[in-house]
């Protein structure tokens, strides 16, 4: 039954060796965006590694108009984030100085309490840096214009409008019956609620022509008409998709996490491309970033009840960590500095007989950070 349902199947070691050899490279619109949030010099690799790709490198014309029309919301949702998360800390460190005897278990243990203001101090100076950092980026997007190197001849023709039209009615059929992709987009308003089918739509297109398999790297885990939810890595693509691949255009498919991309990318590329490969997977910069939020999350649990400022600053962390992973020393000497804010409110609670047992578990870290975002 394989050759009926190819994508309940996974590749043998020779199928894969033999996909990765040939297929096209096919990043969604998401992976572009993410290079924003990434620090520099993980983005520097990435630029790298999408050089290094050549020409099975391509993208799909819809994946370029979603970035064009979203990268700069995607930077002011970074300034947005880092200037909630700055109030948080601003709160915390006043409420810190200005506590009085009779307000605050900290009272009396003025070189902690001095030592937890000063940790403040320095997550809001990281934080203005990278806030100037993502301002620049409005006015003079090196980003976009290093993309504009890598992508050139590289990206596939538009439909025109006659063909968009007739691409969309067939696009609403086929949400109809929840033939995947794209139906979850189905509550967007016009033309956007069908971007997945269109890029879809293309990479048949660009298959069909070059008799050749696609590889898409997509993060967008969240979404049942892409991946197959809860499945484990080579079983994620859904096998509607597989099968009319191979049913359209005569080539295999198969869809990857960033992640995953670079673990095999590593193993299945030519030496130079996988040693970038290598380094950014070593790096975290496109990892899951779990072990991350995990310290965040263990700041957060330092937050007492009482502090609801600083509870508010530690839960705006988590989220802003968890969709800005910086992954660099600088981020993890401003997450030390939160756990000396905790430590500080742990301590305070000891010394009032509050049952408070936790301790922070992360050892220190020296800071190695040298990097300046003036370029690319």
């Amino acid at each position: 039954m394989k050759d009926l349902f190819p994508g309940y199947y996974p590749m043998s070691a020779d199928e894969e060796a033999e996909f990765w050899s040939s297929c096209l490279f096919v990043f969604d619109t998401n992976v572009l965006l993410n290079l924003y949030r990434m620090k520099l010099d993980d983005r520097k690799r990435s630029l790298k590694l999408f050089r290094e790709l050549g020409d099975r490198l391509w993208i799909p014309h819809q994946v370029a108009a979603e970035y064009q029309r979203n990268r700069l919301g995607v930077v002011r949702e970074q300034i947005a984030r880092i200037d909630d998360l700055s109030k948080k800390i601003s709160e915390a460190e006043k409420m810190i100085r200005n506590a009085s005897p009779d307000q605050h278990p900290l009272s009396g243990v003025d070189a902690d309490q001095e030592e937890a203001c000063k940790a403040c101090q320095r997550v809001e100076r990281f934080l203005k840096s990278k806030r100037d950092t993502h301002e620049k980026l409005l006015k003079d997007d090196r980003v976009r214009e290093e993309l504009d190197k890598v992508l050139t001849g590289r990206v596939g023709p538009p439909y025109d409008t006659e063909d968009l039209v007739k691409i969309i009615a067939d696009g609403e059929r086929r949400y109809g019956a929840l033939l995947p992709p794209g139906f979850a987009d189905n509550r967007k308003r016009g033309i956007y609620a069908f971007g997945d089918w269109i890029i879809w739509r293309q990479m048949l297109d660009k298959a069909k022509t070059e008799r050749r398999p696609m590889l898409l790297v997509t993060d967008d885990r969240r979404k049942e008409d892409w991946y197959v939810a809860g499945a484990p890595a080579e079983f994620w693509t859904r096998d509607e998709l597989v099968t009319e691949m191979q049913q359209n255009a005569g080539a295999a498919f198969r869809l990857y996490t960033s992640e995953e991309f670079l673990k095999k990318a590593s193993e299945h590329l030519e030496r130079r491309t996988a040693s970038v490969a290598e380094r950014l997977s070593g790096s975290g910069a496109w990892t899951s970033y779990l072990e991350l939020v995990r310290r965040a999350q263990d700041v957060a649990a330092l937050m007492p009840d009482w502090l609801p400022s600083a509870g508010q600053a530690a839960a705006q962390a988590v989220a802003y960590l968890r969709n800005n992973p910086w992954l660099t020393q600088t981020a993890l000497r401003v997450l030390q500095d939160a756990e000396i804010i905790g430590r500080v409110y742990s301590d305070a609670l000891r010394l009032t007989s509050l049952q408070f047992p936790y301790q922070p578990q992360a050892e220190p870290l020296e800071n190695t950070d040298k990097e300046t975002e003036g370029e690319t």
